[in-house]
Formats: structure tokens, sequence, C-alpha cells
């Protein structure tokens, strides 16, 4: 996710410097003020000419140059990235990526698409949605099939598709300008025959073998995933039951050996509980004796001035008797003393046991217990990711035998053509239409193989779709994304196209199938929107943002930064979640 950004003579701003973190962000101005040209820049910054944006137009007017810098958090590192463009369009570019330095733009690119698993003009188009809501065919739909063909592993196909389709073309050549060849006899026309079929019946059987490895690709990445997730679930337990040994050591140098064995969360409200009840005691020995004390101090000063009478019962007493009698009270109030002091000192201890116990249980009521992963664990945690690699591999031999089958009978079928072409003039014309034919046959069932596979795959990520967007607006109407990427919306029972939805429609249907799309086929983990909700009514534009707000909750969106001029509404959503932050941005005007 994009952590820094800085810009210098890019547009409206002289100098702007924003940090990010995690979360969604609410970039908040009025109109007018530049909110776009941020987005511009990033996008500019992070993927240069991929990003659409002319940057030689955005050089403030009166300088020279303009400066864009990035800093880019990612799994592979740290990216910094610093672009400058100066008023002829000239573009230079510095890089790096933690302590490797990319040396020029194709060491930049390989680096940006390792890091975000994804083409560099695919990771532009759906981290950036700078359309502003102009949602003409050129900036709405979005062509996905050869990005998502790559993720669900049918690019292989889709090449031997091309490949059918070129010696298709290469037929419809020879048909114009057919030769004489080398007659066959029969024999020979037989035999290519039965190959040619034989073929055929093994290339179904590839493919059948192609789809059952492709199934096994998914189990095993499912149970690699599931068994990182456990890992990293008996992590937390481990820092959890540390932490909680630490604590109960605590709890044995505060109490000594009066600390219990055992929980110590369950262990902490008994302590609590008799440390409370020895202190009260404590507290009540100390009143008492202060109490016993002040009647004995009445009893000393009633002495000294009584004049030889008893202060209790009133006789006439000699002068040994009040010496005897001053002594034993004198000695009976140091007794006291002692004895108040005592308690004191107990209290304060008991004091302090309390003060550090309660210090505990707010350490220990902030380690809550972890909620195990909601999936099965796997057997043998280990072997997950080998076994990842191994289907990985089976699945690249089943597409090289696949390939390679169907070159053998696009071969065979050439030749059958040019045999029975050579049999006699009169058919040379038909052989040609039969070559083309079975070229055009192999390109259909190619295409049409892919075009299973690849339907399959997407299934989930088109069942997701409608899923969102019903939670989203109801059962107002269900929304459907192809392969190729094309948005329909069916409602009533008609399959409306995306341009026959309203403006609020397809800028609801890009963010909900871009937002999808981006975390279930790339690595990149954050979006930037430029004003989504300004074409919204007001219903479904109060629906959308605090959808937006949510958005990161997930675990592959790490941050949505969104760009408003709807102060009031994101200040609310601000205010009721701690993952939603507000950032302000203003222009310098021009001299």
């Amino acid at each position: 996710m994009i952590r820094h950004l800085a810009l210098r003579n890019w547009r409206a701003y002289r100098v702007l410097t924003l940090t990010f973190g995690e979360g969604t962000t609410f970039v908040v101005a009025p109109n007018g003020v530049g909110k776009s040209s941020l987005l511009e820049a990033a996008a500019w910054a992070l993927f240069g000419g991929a990003s659409g944006v002319d940057a030689a137009s955005a050089v403030r007017a009166g300088e020279t140059n303009a400066v864009v810098e990035l800093t880019v958090a990612s799994d592979a590192g740290e990216l910094r990235v610093k672009r400058s463009v100066d008023q002829r369009g000239r573009v230079a570019l510095r890089a790096s990526l933690g302590e490797r330095v990319l040396e020029d733009d194709r060491a930049y690119v390989a680096a940006l698409e390792a890091a975000f698993g994804a083409p560099l003009s695919v990771a532009a188009r759906l981290t950036f949605l700078t359309d502003k809501g102009d949602l003409s065919s050129a900036a709405g739909e979005f062509p996905i099939r050869d990005h998502l063909a790559t993720v669900f592993g049918v690019r292989d196909l889709l090449i031997a598709r091309d490949a059918a389709t070129q010696h298709r073309k290469a037929a419809e050549r020879d048909r114009e300008a057919l030769r004489a060849v080398a007659k066959r006899d029969d024999a020979a026309l037989e035999a290519h025959r039965r190959e040619l079929e034989d073929v055929a019946v093994q290339i179904s059987a590839a493919e059948e073998v192609y789809r059952d490895v492709l199934g096994r690709v998914a189990e095993a990445q499912r149970r690699h995933e599931a068994a990182r997730r456990w890992a990293a679930y008996r992590q937390e337990v481990e820092r959890r039951e540390r932490e909680l040994a630490e604590a109960s050591a605590s709890l044995r140098r505060v109490l000594g050996e009066e600390a219990p064995d055992g929980d110590v969360g369950n262990a902490i409200p008994s302590v609590e509980d008799k440390l409370a009840a020895a202190l009260e005691r404590s507290r009540s020995e100390s009143a008492g004796a202060a109490a016993r004390t002040e009647t004995v101090e009445a009893a000393l000063d009633e002495l000294s001035s009584a004049a030889g009478i008893c202060p209790t019962c009133l006789r006439p007493l000699e002068d040994a008797d009040v010496e005897r009698a001053l002594a034993q009270h004198r000695d009976h109030h140091a007794r006291l003393q002692a004895d108040i002091e005592r308690s004191e000192r107990v209290v304060e201890e008991l004091r302090a046991k309390l003060t550090a116990l309660h210090e505990l249980a707010r350490q220990v009521a902030s380690l809550p217990a972890p909620d195990p992963p909601d999936v099965e664990p796997p057997a043998d945690t280990e072997s997950t990711g080998p076994e990842v690699e191994r289907a990985q591999e089976e699945q690249n031999e089943a597409a090289d035998r696949l390939e390679r089958l169907r070159v053998r009978l696009q071969l065979l079928t050439e030749e059958l053509a040019q045999a029975e072409a050579a049999r006699s003039a009169r058919r040379d014309q038909v052989v040609a239409f039969r070559r083309e034919a079975l070229a055009e046959a192999a390109r259909l069932a190619l295409d049409e193989t892919a075009r299973h596979l690849m339907a399959e795959g997407i299934v989930p990520l088109t069942a997701e779709v409608a899923h969102r967007w019903k939670r989203l607006f109801g059962t107002g109407g269900g929304l459907h994304v192809s392969p190729e990427g094309r948005i329909t919306m069916e409602i009533n029972g008609h399959r409306l196209s995306f341009s026959d939805l309203s403006g609020g429609e397809r800028m609801s249907a890009l963010l909900v199938t871009r937002l999808l799309v981006l975390t279930a086929s790339t690595r990149a983990g954050f979006a930037w929107l430029d004003e989504p909700l300004e074409h919204l009514d007001p219903t479904r534009r109060q629906t959308m943002a605090v959808a937006l707000a949510k958005a990161t909750r997930s675990s592959q969106l790490r941050q949505l930064v969104v760009t408003t001029y709807e102060e009031g509404l994101a200040r609310q959503l601000a205010a009721s979640a701690n993952d939603v932050t507000l950032s302000y941005v203003r222009s310098h005007p021009l001299a």
C-alpha cells in the first residue's frame, strides 16, 4: 500500500506531502481544489505510461518540471519511486525495492509486476479508478480476459487457440494457390485418417486430464492456505501463552508464596478478594488500636491532673498507686502505638499488592484467546507447499502434452488434406476447404475449451459479485460479470448491458467488480478511487460510502483512498470507526 506521497509543481500544488496508513482514508476538499490531481500523480509515479496520465501537461504553470515521489509497502520490501517530467515530456525515473536499486524501466516493471502478481496495465486499471464518473466504453468496462486466463491457468490454451487461428489463415492462403502434389494411394490416406482419429481421442483424454489437474492445483492451494492460517493461529496462541506465563510470574513476584497455581486469569479475582478482605481487616485493627490509644491518652491526662483521685472509680489514690497506674497506662499506650504502626505497614503493603494485581488483571484482560480458523487443519502442514509445487508442475506437463497433441493434430490434418488433394486435381479446391474447416474446428475447440475452463474459474468470482451487490443494494437487480469482464445486470428477467445502466448503477457496478477482481486476482493490497460517490443518488451514496469504509476489513485489501467533497458524510464515517480517517488538502493558487 502507498504510505507516502510528495508532489512538487504538480498542477495546482506547489509543494504537498501526504502520509497514508491502513484502512479507509477519505481525502476531503471542495470541487476544483485538485483531488483528481492527487490520484493522477500517484498513478503516474507508480505506473508511468500505463497509468494513462499526460504528465507533461501537469507541470505547474511557470515551472520547468514536476516531481512526484512515492513510498509503497509490499511483501517484497519497501518500494521508493521518484519520477520527474519537464514541459517537453521528458521523464526521469529513480526507484529502489528494499536495498536493491532498480536500474531501468525494464527492471522496475518486472519488480512491480512480481510484487502485484499482475501485468502493469492490469494493476494500474484496478488500483486507480481515476475516471471520476466518466463511464464511456474506454473508461468503463475493463477487458480482464487475458489477466484472468493467466490467473486460472488457461493461458496455454489461449496461446494454442491463437496458433490454430494462424494455421487457419495459412490454410486460406494455401487454398488460393494450390499446386499439384505427389499422389498418395488409398492405403496411405486411410492410415492418415486412423492416426488423425487416434490423436483426436488422445486430445480429448488430455483435456480431461488437464481439467483434473487444475482441480488438484486448486485443492492443493486451498490446503496450503489452510496450513498458513493454522500456523499463524498457533503462533498467536503461543504468544498469548507466553504473555500469560509472564503475567503468572509477575503474580508470584507480587504475592510471593501466596501465589496460587493454575490459570492466572482465573486466579486473579480470588486473590484480589483475599487481599481486599485482608486490607479491610488491617484497617479495622488500626482503627481499633487508634480508638484505644485515645482512651489511654485521656486516662493519662486525668491521672496526671486528678490530684490523687482515680479517674475511673473516683477513690483517693496514694502517690505510689498513681505512679503505678501511670506506668501501666504508658506501657499500654506504647504497645498500642506499635500495633498501629504495624497495621499501617500491613495496609500499605496490601495496597501495593492490590495496585500491582489490578495492573496484572488489565494486562490479562488485553490478551483474549484468538479465534481458530474456520477451516480444518491439514493433516501434514509441512507438505502443503511442496504439494502445490508438484500440482503446478503436473499442470505444466499436462498443458505441454495437450499442446504437442494439438500440434500433431494440425500436422496430420495438413498432411491428410495434401494427400487427398493429390488424388485428383478436380478435388483440390474441396481439400483446401477441408483443411480450412479442420483448422477452424481446432480453433473453435480450443476457444470453447478455454471458455469452459475460464467459466469454471470465474464462477466463484461472478457469484461473489452478485452476492456483494445484493448485500449492498438488496434484491433490486442481479449484477453479473463475464470471463471477458463484461458487466450486465438482470432486472425482472431482462439482461441489461453496461451501457444501458444509469450513471449511478454503472459507477456502483464498477466499484464492486473492480475491488473484487483486484483482491481475487492480484497481490496489490490498495485501491485509490476518485470521487466514486459523485454521481450516486443520496440513498445509494450513503450505502456505497458505508461499504467503502468497511472495505479494508478483509484480509486482502489493506488500504482504500477515496476523494470526495462530501465532508459531512466522511466525518460521520470517521467518527464511527477507528479504521476510517480524514485527510484535508488545499492547493496553492498561481501567482
